[in-house]
């Protein structure tokens, strides 16, 4: 497996847009001291809310300003909430990725009827809007024992709810072949700077130096992520490190920048002719 033009890396760049049912509030707050029990975290959920009423809109300028293709994780419930965003998701271009119906939705919690039917109402709401998808990211990248079959079933080619690799491969499984291109959580803002405190240089920093590593490995056909979600890299310093960590990027000449959809693409032509292994 190659990518194209022969570059060296792959880069994918993604934005997480999420949100969660009304009431329910997400579980990282940007408020370190815990609330006593039975309260509802109002902080974290106005904090969340941020990423369709502005971060959405700042992310999409800067893919915009940069002419960059970006793997956009969209929640169902967006399509009511925010569906001129999602328009604007799709207007832009950019891949449109299945990313349940609210994020409280973890599937591992779910029966495969009731996960089912999640999946098919969120396809089913991103595609009245327009967009044509072909991969999913669970919540917390936590599928259950029936996700991808599910998403084989209608259809989808690929999934990055796996960490087990550092380029995509298809799974060995009999079946409908599917693509797992695991996500690159070491470059994905919310673990960086809500758990682990970075500052917005520092999370450009990361990111330099994660494509500089990559750049100089011997192992061919790696990827790296830039993950970004709307309602913690949406703000306006976080919103600068981003855009400048993807400029830098694209400013070498052995770096590809493309979607996950064209990934799994090559991947499923490549197995074809048996070269994608």
């Amino acid at each position: 497996m190659t990518w194209p033009d022969q570059k060296k890396l792959a880069l994918f760049v993604n934005v997480a847009f999420e949100a969660w049912t009304p009431g329910v509030t997400p579980g990282v707050s940007p408020m370190g001291n815990p609330l006593p029990a039975g309260l509802t975290d109002t902080a974290a959920g106005s904090w969340g809310n941020f990423g369709h009423r502005r971060g959405i809109w700042r992310l999409l300028d800067v893919l915009d300003r940069l002419g960059t293709p970006a793997t956009v994780m969209v929640s169902g419930i967006l399509t009511e909430v925010a569906p001129s965003a999602v328009r604007a998701v799709v207007a832009g271009g950019h891949e449109v990725c299945g990313h349940a119906w609210v994020q409280e939705q973890l599937p591992a919690q779910m029966s495969r009827d009731a996960e089912a039917a999640m999946i098919d109402r969120c396809l089913g709401g991103l595609g009245e809007l327009g967009a044509d998808i072909s991969g999913w990211i669970s919540p917390r990248c936590t599928p259950g024992p029936h996700t991808f079959d599910l998403l084989r079933d209608r259809g989808l080619r690929w999934t990055g709810d796996v960490f087990d690799d550092d380029r995509p491969y298809l799974f060995a499984d009999e079946g409908t072949p599917f693509v797992g291109i695991p996500l690159t959580m070491e470059t994905n803002d919310l673990p960086l700077v809500m758990k682990h405190g970075h500052t917005p240089d520092s999370f450009r920093a990361t990111v330099a130096h994660t494509i500089e590593a990559a750049l100089g490995s011997p192992h061919p056909a790696l990827h790296v992520d830039i993950t970004a979600h709307t309602h913690v890299s949406g703000r306006v310093g976080m919103a600068a490190a981003f855009e400048l960590a993807i400029r830098e990027a694209a400013s070498d000449p052995r770096v590809w920048i493309g979607t996950r959809a064209q990934v799994s693409q090559l991947m499923l032509e490549h197995d074809k002719t048996g070269a994608a292994q």
